[in-house]
C-alpha cells in the first residue's frame, strides 16, 4: 500500500504594513505582513534605491533608502513560498519617496560675549514651502525668533552652546520631510579676578593672585601695568610677584585670552614706600664734648624727622632746614640719634648713628700745702674703658717722679720748694679729659 500526502501551497497573504510616504535618505524603515499558514519563506522585492538590510525571507524586513534617491514611486511586494512552490497570492504596497529640503545653519562662531546673530541660509529663497526652526541642543541660550534664519540669540551660556536649524517641507505632498544642521556657538567670556597680598605696600612690591588659566585650547593669561609701573616676576603666571612699583597708585591688570577674546580684572596697589633714610656719617662717632653736626638726605617721597633714641641731645636745624642739624647737649657715653622718613603715616625708613661723648669727669684732687717732698695723690679712678696717667708740669717737670704714673693713687716724690703743678689725665676712645692739682 502506498500512502501519498499532498501539501498545500501557502495560503493567501494579507496587506503589507508600513509607511507609504518616505523622506529621502530615511533608514531603518520596517515593513511586515501577518505570517501565512504553510509558508516557509517570504520573497520581498523593493524599488531601485531601496536596500533590504535585514529580514529577507521572513515576514518582516528593514529597509534603508539610498541618500541619493530624492524622488521616486514604486512598489514593495512580498510573496509567501514553501518547498511545494510559490503562492499565487502576492501583496503589494505602493511607496513614494519625497525629496528633503536643504538646511545650512551657518558656520561655528567664536564669541567674546553672550549675544550674537545667527547666519543660517534662508530656506524660503529656495522654496517658499520650506520653513526653518531653531532649537537648543546643549548649553543655554534665548532664541528670540525661532523661525528666523538670522535670529538674535541672547544669554548664551559660557563655553560651547549647540543650536540645531531644522528645515521642513511644509507643502502639501511634501510629507513634512525635514533635515537639520547644527552650529556651535563658543562663548569665550571667563570670570576673572585679580587680587594682591598687599594693596598698600611699603617696599614697592606685592604678591599677586589672578584667576587660574583654564585648561582650554587657545587660552593664555598675562599681567600688565595699566597705570604706574611694575616689573613682574612671571607675567604669564596667575600667581606671581610684582616689583618696582611707582610711588602712589598702580593699576595692574590680569587678562585671560581665549580664542582671541580678552577677559580681565584689575587691582590697585598703593605704594607708600618712602625714600631710604641716610645719615652721611660713620655709624659710630667719637666726640670729646657735648656737640657735633650731622647731615642727612633730603626726602622726595616722605617727610623726615630727627629723634633721640638713647641718651640725651638737643637737635637744632641749621639754615632753616632739617637736613643739616647741630647736635648739642650730648650726654656722656653713647647717644643714639635717628633720622626717620615717613610717608602717609604708614611706611617709614630710618638710619641711626651712635655719637659717643667721651668727655669724662676728672678730679686730680684738692690743692694743698705740705712740708714734705713726698705725698700720696688721690685722683678720679679711671672708669671702664679708660686709662689715666700723671704729668708733672712747670717747675716740677724735671724733679717730681711718680711711684706709678698710671695710678690714680700714685705717690709723688721729688717735689720742689714752692708750687708743684701736677696733671691727672683720663684717656678714652681717643679723647682726653684732665684736671690739675697744685701742691
Amino acid at each position: 500500500t502506498l500512502q501519498i500526502n499532498v501539501d498545500q501551497l501557502p495560503q493567501a497573504i494579507g496587506p503589507i504594513a508600513g509607511p507609504e510616504d518616505l523622506c529621502q535618505g530615511t533608514t531603518g524603515i520596517s515593513y511586515s505582513v501577518t505570517p501565512v499558514t504553510d509558508a516557509s519563506t517570504y520573497n520581498w522585492t523593493v524599488p531601485t534605491g531601496f536596500t533590504i538590510v535585514s529580514g529577507q525571507g521572513t515576514a518582516k524586513i528593514i529597509v534603508d533608502l539610498d541618500p541619493a534617491l530624492n524622488s521616486t514611486v514604486g512598489d514593495i511586494t512580498v510573496t509567501p513560498e514553501n518547498y511545494c512552490g510559490v503562492s499565487s497570492s502576492t501583496s503589494t504596497l505602493e511607496v513614494e519617496v519625497h525629496p528633503l529640503p536643504q538646511a545650512d545653519a551657518g558656520t561655528d562662531q567664536q564669541l567674546c560675549g553672550n549675544s550674537t546673530t545667527m547666519n543660517a541660509a534662508d530656506p524660503s529663497v529656495i522654496d517658499p514651502n520650506w520653513q526653518g526652526t531653531w532649537e537648543l541642543v546643549s548649553g543655554y541660550a534665548d532664541i528670540v525668533s525661532p523661525h528666523d534664519p538670522n535670529t538674535v540669540v541672547n544669554n548664551i551660556s559660557r563655553g560651547d552652546v549647540v543650536l540645531r536649524w531644522t528645515v521642513t517641507n511644509m507643502a502639501t505632498g511634501g510629507n513634512g520631510c525635514s533635515i537639520s544642521d547644527e552650529v556651535t556657538l563658543r562663548n569665550n567670556t571667563i570670570t576673572v579676578i585679580a587680587d594682591a597680598e598687599q594693596t598698600l605696600t611699603c617696599d614697592a612690591s606685592s604678591n599677586l593672585y589672578g584667576t587660574p588659566i583654564p585648561a582650554y585650547d587657545n587660552t593664555s593669561g598675562r599681567w600688565s601695568v595699566e597705570s604706574g609701573s611694575g616689573v613682574f616676576d612671571d607675567a604669564t603666571s596667575a600667581s606671581t610677584t610684582v616689583y618696582d612699583l611707582a610711588p602712589g597708585s598702580n593699576i595692574l591688570r590680569w587678562t585671560i585670552t581665549q580664542n582671541g577674546c580678552e577677559n580681565y580684572a584689575e587691582i590697585e596697589i598703593i605704594n607708600d614706600e618712602p625714600d631710604q633714610a641716610v645719615i652721611y656719617a660713620e655709624d659710630l662717632i667719637d666726640v670729646f664734648g657735648t656737640d657735633t653736626m650731622l647731615l642727612d638726605n633730603e626726602p622726595v617721597e616722605g617727610v623726615g624727622v630727627w629723634s633721640v633714641e638713647k641718651g640725651r641731645a638737643t637737635i637744632t636745624p641749621i639754615g632753616g632746614n632739617s637736613f643739616e642739624v647741630r647736635i648739642t647737649n650730648l650726654a656722656r657715653g653713647e647717644n643714639v640719634i635717628r633720622w626717620t622718613i615717613t610717608k602717609n603715616d604708614h611706611c617709614s625708613t630710618y638710619d641711626e648713628v651712635v655719637i659717643r661723648n667721651n668727655q669724662l669727669d676728672v678730679d686730680a684732687g684738692d690743692d694743698f700745702t705740705t712740708c714734705d717732698n713726698t705725698v700720696q695723690l688721690m685722683a678720679t679712678e679711671p672708669p671702664t674703658g679708660a686709662v689715666g696717667y700723671w704729668t708733672a708740669l712747670d717747675a716740677a717737670a724735671g724733679s717730681a717722679t711718680f711711684s706709678d704714673g698710671t695710678s690714680y693713687q700714685a705717690v709723688v716724690s721729688g717735689l720742689v720748694n714752692g708750687e708743684n703743678r701736677l696733671r691727672w689725665t683720663l684717656y678714652k676712645n681717643g679723647c682726653e679729659s684732665s684736671d690739675e692739682i697744685v701742691i
